[in-house]
């Protein structure tokens, strides 16, 4: 019997290629989409070897690719997306065509060629500012930005087609992802990144706000797990993926300066204009799928600083 094809897009992203190389290992046949604008085509060495990987570099805007790869598939991760909020702001128009046109796009294909699911990454953004915490998926959504806009419609989309199209849909709200390997020098990058390269780097690390602001910290590791559980047949509907532990910034900044050694203050600027004051996830209902995070936040942030030290060690 031949290996179900499962097609990723985003898979050459700091997400989707570890996904990628778990699916690789678990038997899968892989279709991995990536226009390569964030995703590294590095990432995907170790999967490309495997004799069930293959690679397609294109947009998720073109429908031909769309169609050729949807086509002969039986599942779908749909992963791809512009994911920074001030980019966002700056070019709305962009980030509702990729994040929202594009997915309206793939559930149509996806449901022509009646794959068996698909599972969309979305965002725990599209909760906003909320007064109770932690939030579960019942939570009145609250978006505070374009990009945590064209989240929650690509989620409705998502979900129409799950209940009037027949075609069984997962979505997956993400917290604050970071774990060995992320982008830590552009413009957009996480909070987690950005600190352990100025930390590194001899520099303090910038809070906007006064640090006392919350996240839910996950580790990749832990992500990979959920997401591989999502096509379980008793996975259907809404899932926060996080850690279920709330973390502040300020705490964040004194783990890192303890583990690097570092006696650096922190600079304190403004907040940011669609930033979201209080952030953690109510777990329980992916524990019910057998979801169970394992990555400590200090233990993660030590693999991150060590990797990020190994890389600089081997480019001197």
């Amino acid at each position: 019997m031949s290996a179900e094809t499962i097609v990723v897009t985003g898979g050459a992203g700091f997400i989707g290629s570890r996904l990628c190389l778990r699916l690789c290992d678990l038997g899968y046949s892989v279709t991995i989409l990536d226009n390569l604008s964030t995703g590294q085509l590095d990432r995907l060495k170790p999967m490309l070897e495997h004799s069930g990987a293959r690679f397609v570099q294109g947009d998720i805007r073109d429908k031909a690719i769309l169609e050729r790869i949807i086509s002969g598939a039986d599942y779908l991760y749909h992963l791809a997306a512009s994911i920074s909020v001030a980019k966002s702001i700056v070019e709305p128009l962009t980030t509702l065509d990729v994040n929202a046109s594009a997915t309206l796009e793939i559930l149509r294909l996806a449901a022509k060629y009646e794959l068996k699911k698909v599972v969309l990454a979305s965002s725990a953004a599209v909760y906003g500012d909320v007064e109770l915490m932690p939030v579960n998926e019942q939570t009145a959504l609250n978006p505070l930005s374009p990009y945590a806009i064209s989240k929650v419609i690509a989620e409705q989309y998502a979900q129409l087609f799950n209940d009037f199209a027949g075609m069984p849909t997962v979505i997956l709200r993400f917290f604050n992802v970071y774990g060995p390997g992320q982008d830590s020098t552009s413009e957009y990058s996480s909070v987690i990144p950005k600190f352990i390269h100025r930390v590194t780097s001899g520099q303090p690390p910038i809070i906007f706000g006064d640090g006392e602001q919350t996240r839910d910290f996950v580790h990749v590791d832990d992500v990979v797990s959920a997401t591989i559980l999502a096509l379980g047949e008793n996975a259907r509907g809404v899932f926060n993926v996080g850690s279920g532990e709330a973390a502040t910034l300020n705490h964040l900044t004194w783990l890192l300066l303890d583990i690097t050694g570092n006696s650096l203050s922190p600079v304190y600027e403004a907040e940011r204009l669609g930033d979201i004051r209080h952030s953690v996830a109510d777990i329980n209902k992916v524990r019910n799928i057998g979801y169970m995070p394992v990555v400590e936040l200090r233990s993660g942030l030590e693999q991150m600083v060590a990797s990020l030290l190994n890389q600089r060690s081997s480019a001197s």
